[in-house]
């Protein structure tokens, strides 16, 4: 029956009557075995690729040196016995990849168990910042693989061997995030080489895939809209004086979203996002739209004395005669015209429009009509690619 007074007597005899050193390996090489729980991923910040974790590291190794099961006084009154890094050897251990404490890896809080066979297990929890290395190209329906690696401080391979555990990454306690799910984990063991030694290394690589809803309704939807806004400036009357102004404000909207996306995608990242493509696409189309519709102004409100380009009657008569050039009646229409049944005078005509009948209102009035024409089926293949860049790839 366990008492305090055996456990006493137990640690006297283990540490004391033995001569414990904490300072000599319980072995040659000790192996040590490793896995870590998973309690939540803070953050994941895409701007600093950096990934915050809570979490516990679970390590194991043997100490022949503890092992009282043959003891029999103390074997069945004493089943686990707790103490503390600082009277037993224990490896050192570090994150390697961590940006805000590369030292040794402590936890003075966290007893380490002693079972009778001299198996130790220790917990080392924490709160670990680790460099990641951010993908944006589907952002933002990315998914980013994200990694904590351990790897022994001191020791070489030859001194100290780690290895995954059976389970090496248990994630029962882990918490719901957010902005990120989690999907699953991948783990990797290396061998480093330092100076002229090699030490063992183990990697925990995390899947994260982003809750792309927050995205789509506060930078995909307002993006995409602006894009087919962009072809409306097209549809306004000239004489409505609104034109510039309409313009001018769509591309200032773009520039705003396209500040707000590259303030959330790394300057370092190597790969460049599909929506901030889009997005300085259809900016420069924005600016574009500025200098045609200055065009298509100063066509309008050109002199009518002015004969209309020649290269500008082409396109009215070859491609927008029927759909675009309004005739107008400069001229008095003869008594034969006025003699025609009024079906003949609806008919369309197959006689080409001349010089004369081409003003420069029906020039301007057909270059919107183009223009809206051609950016409405540029904006919408470029919607269309990219939603299906997103949504497949992902």
């Amino acid at each position: 029956m366990y008492s305090f007074q055996r456990e006493n007597e137990l640690r006297t005899l283990l540490f004391e009557n033995q001569s414990y050193n904490m300072f000599s390996r319980p072995s040659a090489t000790v192996d040590v075995q490793v896995s870590l729980n998973i309690i939540n991923f803070n953050d994941l910040n895409i701007k600093e690729q950096q990934l915050t974790t809570t979490a516990y590291f679970l390590l194991t190794w043997r100490d022949d040196r503890l092992f009282w099961d043959n003891i029999h006084p103390y074997r069945s009154d004493v089943t686990i016995l707790f103490t503390s890094e600082e009277y037993v050897w224990h490896p050192s251990v570090v994150v390697d990849n961590s940006i805000s404490d590369i030292s040794a890896m402590s936890d003075s809080g966290s007893p380490i168990a002693i079972s009778t066979k001299g198996i130790l297990t220790w917990r080392i929890s924490g709160i670990f910042d680790t460099y990641c290395d951010i993908d944006t190209l589907l952002y933002p329906f990315d998914t980013q693989t994200c990694s904590i690696s351990m790897t022994s401080l001191a020791y070489s391979l030859k001194e100290v061997d780690l290895a995954f555990r059976d389970t090496p990454v248990d994630a029962q306690d882990l918490h719901a995030n957010g902005e990120w799910i989690y999907i699953g984990f991948r783990t990797s063991r290396n061998l480093v080489s330092r100076e002229v030694l090699t030490y063992s290394a183990l990697t925990f690589g995390f899947q994260l895939k982003r809750r792309p809803l927050y995205h789509i309704l506060n930078t995909l939807v307002p993006t995409i809209s602006l894009a087919f806004l962009t072809c409306m400036v097209f549809k306004l009357p000239v004489d409505s004086g609104e034109k510039i102004g309409y313009s001018l404000t769509v591309v200032l909207s773009y520039a705003v979203y396209l500040t707000l996306v590259a303030d959330n995608i790394p300057s370092s990242s190597t790969t460049v996002s599909v929506l901030s493509i889009y997005i300085i696409s259809t900016l420069i189309l924005g600016m574009l739209s500025v200098v045609l519709t200055i065009i298509v102004i100063r066509c309008h409100h050109s002199e009518e004395d002015k004969p209309v380009p020649n290269i500008l009657q082409q396109v009215c008569r070859t491609k927008l005669k029927e759909m675009f050039c309004e005739r107008k009646n400069h001229r008095q229409i003869s008594d034969a015209a006025d003699a025609t049944p009024k079906a003949e005078a609806d008919r369309p005509s197959s006689v080409t429009v001349s010089t004369e009948d081409m003003t420069w209102q029906d020039a301007a009035r057909a270059l919107d009509h183009f223009f809206f024409r051609l950016y409405f089926v540029i904006v919408f293949l470029g919607t269309f690619s990219l939603v299906i860049t997103l949504t497949v790839a992902s």
